[in-house]
């Protein structure tokens, strides 16, 4: 017998009613898990629903087009982006979903040769991802 997985569903219940009384049942958050000063309601809890997760992230910009790309642009970018990812607030949120510290590395970016792309699909993104791994450019996690 295979064991179900429950998967989180978009619904709209009627407020009050046994459906949101059994929704929020399932799902109360565990109380030393709480950030503090965050009020513990179902509206500010973190759910880890099974995926996959990184305790000590590494990170790369890549700049697609880079003819398209201002060079001040990309260093504010760059900037913003480990300055965000490596902030003590969300840190000490997202520490949550695990046993031990995290940490947050930013590895630098590179800009890609040729014009910027009117469009990029996910199929594009994935397969721009598969050519830097094969080029070695990035490594696998």
């Amino acid at each position: 017998m295979t064991r179900e997985r429950r998967r989180p569903m978009s619904v709209l219940v009627a407020r009050g009613s046994s459906a949101e009384r059994l929704f929020r049942q399932r799902n109360r958050a565990i109380p030393e898990a709480i950030v503090p000063g965050i009020p513990p309601t179902p509206a500010h809890d973190l759910k880890n629903h099974g995926g996959k997760t990184m305790q000590n992230l590494r990170f790369m910009n890549f700049y697609v087009g880079a003819e398209a790309w201002d060079a001040g642009d990309t260093t504010n970018i760059d900037k913003a982006l480990a300055e965000a990812m490596s902030d003590r607030n969300l840190n000490n949120v997202m520490v949550q979903y695990f046993s031990g510290p995290i940490s947050s590395t930013f590895d630098g970016s590179e800009s890609l040769p040729g014009p910027a792309p009117a469009m990029v699909s996910q199929g594009d993104v994935e397969q721009l991802v598969s050519t830097l791994i094969h080029a070695k450019q990035v490594q696998r996690p």
